[in-house]
């Protein structure tokens, strides 16, 4: 639809004006930078160190995606959360996960979410505030997921602890995992999901450009793309026993799309500023999938995991990232 032709302008968009908060750094890990011989690293692994241009960019595809019938379905884990829990939520963004469910009919617990990033963090209050969420019961707090312990009160434990597609940018997920392990109730319940990014594709008529285009899409955006992959095998040494797993393919097909249609508008200008593909190639597929959608002709997906484990003995405490 018309909404969906801006995907030509993508590269061209101007920031939001949104009020964000942005450390005052000296090397400030640039969204559009100059094209560099190596990829930029993954944004939201460095979003502490971002400008102010680069928040806004990830705010407004955070909040979008937000809004997306297609990824609030990936809320399908709510249910297994007891309704008087205390939840963390590591690696909260805007909040988009922990203000849905604070809002959850059968949840009256207390939800704590931690981000590096102070940008997200004053969107994430502000907007819990303007959607009348309970604010005695939400609160977002500025930590670093590798050492929880140490930006938590020493006496805070929790009942759930929820990824939500964080693991993917971390730098050492096996030290976020035992950083959890260490903030969490011995019976406390663990809730990962993210996604196999290597299994994103878009459609293109030319293979060779769609190819190239999702692995510098994967490539500029997720620090670990393939993460869900490894965790079946070292949960347990970081002191957690899986206890199932759901898997979801996430597509959207045809004339209407808006969960890919933002994603690729957030982080195609990451792909130019990195190098990864030229400017002229980059435009010319953002044209060709506006043109996909408007002949009904869309299609792109990628395949989430839903992970759930208990809380168990610490077997392993080398650090094995």
């Amino acid at each position: 639809g018309k909404m969906m032709r801006r995907l030509g302008q993508a590269c061209r968009r101007q920031g939001m004006g949104l009020n964000v908060r942005v450390r005052n750094l000296a090397t400030p890990a640039r969204f559009h930078a100059a094209s560099s011989a190596k990829p930029l690293p993954d944004p939201h692994n460095v979003s502490n160190q971002l400008d102010k241009e680069t928040i806004e960019a990830i705010v407004k595809r955070l909040e979008e995606r937000g809004q997306c019938k297609t990824f609030r379905s990936l809320f399908n884990y709510f249910h297994l959360i007891p309704e008087n829990a205390q939840v963390l939520e590591v690696g909260c963004g805007t909040g988009v996960m922990s203000r849905a469910l604070s809002k959850y009919e059968g949840f009256n617990g207390e939800i704590t979410g931690v981000d590096q990033c102070l940008g997200f963090l004053d969107v994430a209050r502000e907007k819990a505030e303007e959607e009348g969420c309970e604010m005695g019961k939400i609160t977002f707090v500025e930590g670093d997921a590798h050492d929880l312990s140490s930006s938590l009160s020493s006496d805070s434990a929790f009942d759930v602890i929820v990824m939500h597609t964080l693991l993917s940018h971390a730098t050492h997920p096996k030290t976020v995992l035992r950083s959890a392990h260490s903030v969490a109730k011995d019976d406390a319940l663990l809730i990962i999901m993210d996604g196999d990014y290597p299994t994103l594709s878009y459609l293109h008529s030319e293979p060779w450009m769609g190819k190239q285009m999702d692995e510098a899409l994967i490539n500029a955006t997720f620090n670990k793309p393939d993460i869900i992959r490894h965790l079946i095998a070292n949960l347990k040494s970081c002191g957690w026993n899986l206890q199932d797993t759901k898997g979801t393919c996430v597509a959207e097909v045809g004339n209407e799309a808006d969960y890919w249609v933002s994603f690729a508008e957030c982080y195609t200008p990451r792909v130019k500023a990195s190098g990864l593909m030229s400017s002229d190639i980059v435009d010319q597929w953002l044209e060709d999938q506006a043109e996909n959608l408007d002949e009904g002709n869309f299609f792109a997906s990628c395949n989430y995991y839903t992970l759930v484990a208990s809380k168990a003995e610490l077997l392993d405490t080398k650090k094995l990232d």
